[in-house]
């Protein structure tokens, strides 16, 4: 009898461990994030952020045309997608900004994990990555442009490998941006 009720209290015990673990989107080094950004803004120099699930970032910004990071990195980082997708969730209507996934200010980027980074977006330009004063090392994964995957604002892009391509609504409504996808 007492056997069987602290096995009850074990198994009760772990329980809001496995609900909260289920939430965490990200890990470093042994410590899960609920959140992408709340990893990044955790980070050292050297770390590697490794996905543990499928992220779908909400775009959201300024009444106004302008590039807007929803998630930004002043860091020098390993970004391990896990076979992960980063993307975002379709828009029921038009922005009025042009929604960037994640913003390289300062450091180094490398990705890996053969995951995928997908600006997918509805009809909205979106990008994937913004280079805006780091550098972006790809070493593999695919990457979805809607309108760029990976844009250079100021910085420095080196490419490995990885496939890279026109999201579905861009290549079908304008196909001759295929040479915006970099």
């Amino acid at each position: 009898l007492l056997a069987g009720f602290m096995a009850v209290c074990l198994i009760l015990t772990l329980l809001p461990a496995t609900a909260m673990a289920a939430d965490m989107v990200a890990e470093v080094g042994g410590t899960q994030y609920e959140t992408l950004q709340a990893a990044f803004d955790d980070v050292e120099n050297g770390d590697t952020v490794r996905l543990l699930k499928n992220v779908t970032i909400v775009p959201e910004g300024p009444d106004q045309d302008v590039l807007y990071p929803q998630m930004t990195l002043d860091t020098s980082i390993t970004l391990d997608l896990n076979g992960y997708t980063i993307g975002y969730e379709i828009p029921k209507e038009s922005l009025p900004f042009t929604p960037v996934l994640i913003s390289v200010n300062r450091g180094t980027l490398t990705i890996t994990g053969d995951g995928t980074i997908d600006a997918e977006c509805g009809y909205n330009n979106a990008y994937g990555v913004d280079v805006y004063g780091g550098a972006v090392v790809v070493e593999n994964g695919t990457y979805t442009g809607a309108l760029t995957a990976i844009q250079v604002t100021k910085g420095t892009l080196t490419i490995l490998d990885g496939t890279f391509k026109q999201a579905d609504t861009v290549s079908t409504a304008a196909p001759e941006y295929a040479k915006h996808v970099i």
